[in-house]
């Protein structure tokens, strides 16, 4: 079962290459997918790799009837969500490539756009510290921080296209990579996500050597993401002080120091190493409460006919600024709701999501679960389309899909935020591009 298992992952793999992939176009959208298919497939391969089956496969919350069916659905469902994507794309997906945004960049002065990111990453850092004190804010604040990346991306292609500036880029990323270390969510993962999803972009083919050495980078990654699996437990209750909050209450440089102590004892303990990577699989793998979900519905709670994906609409559309009595999101609470598990939610400082792929499923059934999940797709390529051929040039376009790879990376979410981040995410892109990139961009070309 499991090496028909792989097969499967290998063939849905090849599929999302083959619709979304093209030569000299950013990778960021077909990035995004490929993390939905590793985060439905990681399991087999390490069942694979420890000779076991998936229902052997290290998890707390699963049900191992069902976790082959969990898996089937899910791999079936990242290639329904694909195909909805490229339904959307392929007129102007074709037309657009990185060659239009390099002679743009190659015109603009590289210095102002490294200034214009700095400038951005200071503000959005200030506003961040906000996010909570405004009804409604937070979400609208999430998106400025997806643009951000968009700014990075172009920063680093100018001073790639034009070789100047490249040191005084190199310490200011350095700076926030270094700081990012001494947050509670740490999010240093990223910047070597987007760089290295960038420069993947910029190859104009893949040869078995140039697949080696992004096979090389993957793995070293996930060396890393072990490490940080092993400490983040023990850094984080340092981080709070030992209290049920997400905030750092100890000084900056305590704080590096003490992950640099828990991250020198890396490989100390084989057992604890193990336990580490079978945590980070886990975590990665997001199946689990799937299984356990089609335990429940609809044997113990009856398919909810589209009610799930009705009420994620209806909260999304219902803003918090002028409803302040809306209900806070519980993720953890809708979990349990289907799954009967009783997990700690928010009020435990946890959060426990089911998945939207999960959510399809009790909607419709495990055949109609499909169709959601289509027009997700449709809907999410429509939008990439729009900023691709609607944004105000060439360069603003690819400042505004980048963060499409967050988009898309999205099989661990509920409904409700996938929806949400998306329809914001949106709103606010169409905003900047309207009334701020044409101000911005006489800036950077002055």
């Amino acid at each position: 079962m499991i090496l028909a298992q792989v097969v499967l992952s290998f063939i849905a793999l090849v599929i999302v290459i083959k619709l979304l992939y093209q030569k000299n176009i950013p990778l960021f959208l077909l990035a995004g997918v490929f993390m939905q298919w590793l985060s439905v497939s990681i399991k087999v391969f390490y069942g694979a790799i420890n000779g076991v089956s998936l229902s052997d496969v290290f998890s707390y919350y699963y049900s191992p009837k069902h976790i082959d069916t969990a898996f089937f659905l899910s791999i079936v469902g990242v290639v329904a969500y694909t195909v909805g994507l490229k339904v959307s794309l392929p007129s102007y997906y074709k037309k657009w490539n990185l060659d239009l945004v390099k002679v743009q960049l190659l015109n603009a002065d590289s210095n102002k756009i490294i200034t214009f990111y700095l400038a951005y990453s200071i503000i959005f850092g200030m506003l961040w510290g906000f996010r909570f004190a405004i009804p409604g804010i937070n979400t609208s604040l999430l998106a400025l921080g997806l643009i951000k990346w968009g700014v990075l991306v172009i920063a680093v292609l100018s001073v790639y296209y034009k070789r100047e500036d490249i040191w005084i880029l190199t310490i200011i990323l350095s700076v926030e990579i270094i700081m990012s270390l001494a947050s509670y969510f740490s999010e240093f993962k990223e910047y070597f996500y987007f760089l290295i999803i960038l420069f993947a972009s910029l190859e104009k083919r893949f040869s078995f050597g140039r697949i080696l050495r992004y096979s090389l980078i993957g793995f070293l990654l996930f060396q890393v993401a072990i490490i940080w699996t092993t400490v983040k437990g023990e850094y984080r209750t340092y981080l709070s002080k030992g209290e049920r909050v997400q905030k750092v209450l100890v000084d900056q440089s305590l704080a590096l120091s003490k992950l640099y102590d828990l991250a020198s004892n890396y490989g100390s303990n084989r057992k604890e190493l193990d336990q580490a990577t079978a945590h980070l699989v886990d975590r990665t793998g997001y199946i689990s409460f799937f299984s356990i979900c089609l335990a429940y519905v609809p044997d113990k709670r009856p398919y909810e006919n589209g009610n799930v994906w009705l009420e994620a609409f209806s909260f999304i559309l219902t803003p918090r600024l002028f409803s302040p009595d809306k209900p806070v999101l519980d993720d953890s609470k809708h979990l349990n709701k289907y799954t009967g598990l009783g997990v700690a939610g928010a009020d435990k400082g946890t959060s426990h999501s089911l998945g939207y792929m999960a959510e399809s499923y009790i909607d419709f059934g495990p055949y109609g679960m499909f169709i959601p999940i289509f027009l997700l797709g449709m809907l999410t390529g429509y939008f990439y389309k729009y900023f691709l051929s609607k944004s105000y040039n060439y360069i603003w376009s690819l400042v505004f899909i980048v963060p499409f790879f967050q988009l898309t990376n999205i099989n661990g979410m509920n409904a409700v935020k996938v929806i949400g981040n998306l329809f914001i995410y949106v709103i606010v892109a169409f905003l900047f591009n309207r009334f701020l990139a044409p101000q911005i961009n006489r800036y950077l070309f002055g």
